[in-house]
């Protein structure tokens, strides 16, 4: 879907593989968005979006130590975030040497004040990943998927290696079979293999390059639908032109004008799709919104990791918030789903193609001062529920199961969050709830539909009591996503 700032922005394998075979296939979760440098920049240099976590480095606050250095009141901690977010974000443009951004070719007004809604069905998008022995909190396998829970399914991960398409593992070619055997139980299920992993992705840069090793790739992966028939490509590159050269933007934008034209002159239409980035500081970067509009199916807006504990800003926020909140000063009033959906239809890309990301997991805190509860809570550290800070949804469950623990909605940002009184665990999630505010959200203003990061976090096993159905989020956002149209 898309892993730096307070964002973002996941995981399968067969019963009979022996464990010391799986220890070999752990796929963790996506890393955070930013690593850059924030020295050099001067603290009145206040209009930037995001911030991006240092890189190399690794911490969290001790409780017990350094209290008098750290922001007291709600008011200095988002003065303090909001510095960063600016700091970061000017590094980022110095470095690049970039210009304007992107250019606003259209008022989101437009579109919702239009006379008619457009005439096409929306799609549930749903990534999941190969299983492993390592995920939590059991490995999902292909075969307890239901073929109609998502119309369309992204299966990762492959690699580029050498400028070809190659499997992270050879154990993965079983799950593509697999998989694609959904495909008997439902003809209109389309399956589509996911290219990159994140920011672990390095063979992209090299592979775009030149017209000779694009040309390389596009055959390779024309190749391999002859043996595993699969319905398209989705490109998961984090991101083109951010880390590396400027030259990677438009170097990536020939590369799928190639793919697009190649790929349509030899055979029936394959579907074509990205996993971009929700932040505006990474998307002025990394893309050219109008030409992706002309040659990809749809754009999977990873709308997702917008907070999560960071040890240089180190208070409680919502993961995937829908809208922003009251607390939200100025370029943080930006973090949040309906701000990054809005701004890829303003920059050109058409509504029935931006598909909005939604997460089964949770990110995680550990609390100072129990009474400190609230969004903007001081932090000490990422939190005990699940691991590193990371929560699939059976485990957030557990979490709320537990003695001392308090649940909220906040009816700003439109999503719910948890605290315990006696661990000081922390935990901002979604559940059955914040998706249907989401899928109201999508119906609402008519956007193509909901991507889901990821099938494998979500509830397989019906450990939630809430539901009594297995995936209660993904089937929430199926019910709520086609109301209108049933």
């Amino acid at each position: 879907m898309r892993k730096s700032v307070i964002f973002v922005g996941v995981i399968f394998c067969s019963s009979v593989i022996l464990q010391s075979e799986a220890s070999s296939l752990v796929r963790k979760p996506k890393k955070p968005y930013y690593t850059v440098d924030l020295s050099g920049i001067e603290a009145n240099e206040l209009n930037a979006l995001e911030p991006l976590e240092p890189e190399g480095v690794v911490g969290s606050v001790d409780p017990s130590e350094g209290l008098s250095d750290l922001p007291v009141t709600v008011e200095e901690r988002l003065r303090e975030r909001a510095e960063l977010y600016s700091k970061a974000i000017l590094k980022s443009k110095k470095s690049h040497r970039r210009g304007s951004g992107q250019r606003i070719v259209r008022s989101w007004d437009e579109w919702v004040n239009r006379n008619e809604s457009s005439k096409f069905e929306k799609k549930l998008v749903c990534y999941y990943t190969v299983p492993t022995f390592q995920d939590r909190p059991f490995a999902v396998f292909p075969e307890q998927i239901d073929p109609t829970l998502c119309t369309h399914i992204i299966l990762g991960f492959a690699r580029v290696v050498n400028s070809t398409i190659q499997p992270n593992d050879l154990r993965d070619l079983e799950f593509y079979n697999r998989t694609l055997q959904l495909k008997s139980r439902n003809k209109d299920l389309k399956i589509i293999l996911t290219i990159g992993n994140g920011q672990k992705e390095t063979g992209f840069p090299s592979m775009v390059a030149s017209n000779v090793t694009r040309n390389k790739f596009i055959l390779d992966c024309m190749k391999l639908l002859e043996t595993y028939p699969f319905d398209g490509f989705d490109m998961d590159w984090e991101f083109p032109a951010y880390y590396g050269e400027m030259e990677e933007r438009n170097q990536f934008m020939g590369f799928l004008e190639e793919f697009r034209n190649h790929s349509d002159s030899v055979g029936p239409k394959i579907i074509l799709t990205a996993a971009v980035a929700a932040p505006k500081a990474i998307v002025d970067i990394s893309y050219d919104i109008p030409k992706l509009a002309g040659v990809l199916d749809f754009v999977n807006v990873m709308a997702y990791d917008f907070h999560y504990y960071l040890w240089y800003s180190p208070i409680t926020g919502p993961n995937a918030p829908l809208d922003k909140s009251g607390y939200d000063l100025g370029i943080t009033s930006t973090l949040n789903t309906a701000w990054a959906a809005k701004y890829w239809y303003q920059c050109g890309m058409p509504a029935n193609k931006i598909i909005v990301g939604a997460p089964t997991y949770g990110h995680t805190y550990r609390l100072i001062d129990k009474d400190d509860n609230g969004y903007n809570a001081l932090a000490g550290g990422a939190g005990s529920v699940g691991q590193n800070g990371y929560a699939a949804y059976p485990e957030v469950c557990n979490f709320l199961g537990t003695n001392n623990t308090v649940v909220r909605f906040d009816n700003e940002t439109q999503v719910p969050y948890a605290y315990n009184t006696e661990s000081l665990d922390w935990v901002s999630f979604d559940n059955e709830q914040s998706a249907q505010q989401k899928a109201k959200f999508v119906n609402d203003f008519d956007l193509g539909g909901v991507m889901i990061w990821c099938i494998n976090n979500d509830d397989a096993w019906k450990m939630c009591n809430t539901s009594q159905v297995v995936f209660p989020i993904i089937n929430t956002y199926k019910t709520e996503l086609f109301r209108k149209l049933s």
